[in-house]
C-alpha cells in the first residue's frame, strides 16, 4: 500500500528528531544506491507514490549533500526507530523540497524540452544544457527589458507573446481568429542560437538531415527530419490532400509555384536567420499569399490581408506548425515547424514526467 506523505507532513516536519531523520537517511539511502541503484530507485519511488524520474532527479542533486550527513552522523534509539519508515523519511527530507522545485519548472520550459528532448536543464532552471557542453540561457538576464525581435537573447523571450493556436468557431461552423496588433510583434521571433544548437550551425550541418517529403501536387519538398519536422509535414500534405476531395477550390493556394522550403538565408530585412535555414519552415503559393511589406500604405502603417483558407492552417496547427497569418508583421504563406509554440500546458507537464537530468 503506498503512504500519503502530506496527510501527516506536518506531524513529522515537526517532530523533534528531524534533523536526525536526515542523518540517517543519507546513510541508509548511500548503502541502497551503492548496492543497486535502479532497484532501490524504483522500489522507494513505488512506496512513497512518485516516479522514479523525480527521485532520480533527488539522487543526482543531492550527491554532494549525502555525504555531508554522513560525517555528522549521530544516532540513537529514537533515530533507529524512524528508520522504520526510511521511504517516508525520504520524502519527507530530500524528495519533496526537490520534486517541489521539480514542478515549479517554467511551463514554457517544459514544453520546450518536451518538443526537442535534447537537452539537460540546469538545476536552478535558468540555462539549458546541451551534450556538447555549449549552455544557452532559457531564463533572460534583462527580464526588465522589451528585446528586439530580430536579436533575442534567451529562450524565454519566444514565450514573451503566446502563439493563439486554434480558431474561434460560430454557430454556423465559420472560423475566425483575433488580427495581431502593433503589442503582439514577438510573436514571429525566435532565438537562432538555440536553433543553430538543434538543427546545424552551417549549411553543411543542416542539408544531410534534409529529407524528400511529396507535396500534394506531386512535388518534392526538402524537409529537416530531425525533431519530426519532415514527419509532421508528410502528415500536413496527406491531410490536406483529403482537405481538397471536400474542397477543390482550395488547389490553388497550395500548388505550384510553392514558395520554397530550405535556404539558408537572413530574414528579408534583417541579419538574423530564417527558420528557412534550418528546413523547417515552408511557404505555399506566393500568388494568393499576403505579405506585410507587400502591403505597406503610404502611411507607412501596416495594414492586414490574407486570403489562405481557416481551414489549411487549422492542418498546419495541428501538427505542430505555426501560421505567418497571425503575425503582427504577418506572411500568409510562411508556416514554421515550431512543436514548442503549439504544445499545451497539459500536454508539456505530462510529457515532461519523462525527463531525467
Amino acid at each position: 500500500m503506498r503512504l500519503k506523505p502530506r496527510s501527516i507532513l506536518y506531524s513529522v516536519l515537526t517532530a523533534e528528531k528531524f534533523v536526525d531523520f536526515r542523518h540517517t537517511v543519507g546513510f541508509e539511502l548511500q548503502k541502497r544506491i551503492a548496492k543497486n541503484p535502479r532497484y532501490s530507485l524504483r522500489t522507494m519511488a513505488n512506496n512513497i507514490g512518485i516516479s522514479a524520474s523525480t527521485l532520480s532527479l533527488v539522487f543526482t542533486r543531492m550527491r554532494c549533500i549525502i555525504p555531508r550527513f554522513v560525517s555528522n552522523m549521530m544516532f540513537d534509539r529514537a533515530t533507529i526507530f524512524y528508520m522504520k519508515n526510511i521511504s517516508l523519511i525520504a520524502f519527507l527530507t530530500l524528495v519533496l523540497p526537490i520534486s517541489i522545485a521539480f514542478a515549479d519548472v517554467n511551463i514554457n520550459l517544459k514544453c520546450l524540452w518536451s518538443a526537442y528532448k535534447n537537452f539537460k536543464i540546469s538545476p536552478d532552471g535558468r540555462d539549458i544544457l546541451f551534450a556538447n557542453r555549449k549552455i544557452l540561457p532559457f531564463e533572460s538576464r534583462t527580464p526588465n527589458i522589451i528585446p528586439d525581435r530580430n536579436s533575442l537573447n534567451s529562450a524565454d523571450q519566444m514565450f514573451l507573446q503566446p502563439y493563439p493556436a486554434g480558431f474561434f468557431t460560430d454557430a454556423q461552423g465559420k472560423k475566425s481568429y483575433e488580427i495581431p496588433t502593433a503589442n503582439e510583434d514577438l510573436r514571429d521571433s525566435h532565438y537562432t542560437a538555440l536553433f543553430m544548437e538543434l538543427y546545424g550551425h552551417a549549411p553543411s550541418e543542416v542539408i544531410p538531415n534534409l529529407a524528400h517529403v511529396r507535396w500534394i501536387d506531386g512535388s518534392m519538398m526538402t524537409f529537416n527530419r530531425n525533431y519530426g519536422a519532415a514527419h509532421a509535414l508528410e502528415v500536413v500534405s496527406k491531410q490536406l490532400q483529403i482537405l481538397l476531395r471536400a474542397h477543390p477550390e482550395y488547389l490553388k493556394f497550395l500548388k505550384s509555384p510553392i514558395g520554397g522550403t530550405y535556404q539558408w538565408r537572413p530574414v528579408a530585412g534583417v541579419n538574423n536567420l530564417s527558420l528557412h535555414s534550418f528546413g523547417i519552415a515552408i511557404d505555399i503559393n506566393t500568388k494568393f499569399s499576403d505579405y506585410w511589406r507587400w502591403e505597406m500604405g503610404p502611411d507607412q502603417q501596416i495594414h492586414y490581408h490574407n486570403q489562405i483558407p481557416l481551414d489549411i492552417v487549422e492542418i498546419f496547427e495541428n501538427n505542430g506548425f505555426t501560421w505567418g497569418g497571425k503575425w503582427y508583421h504577418y506572411d500568409t504563406m510562411h508556416f514554421e515547424y515550431r512543436p514548442e509554440l503549439i504544445l499545451t500546458a497539459e500536454f508539456c507537464n505530462k510529457e515532461f514526467e519523462k525527463y531525467i537530468p
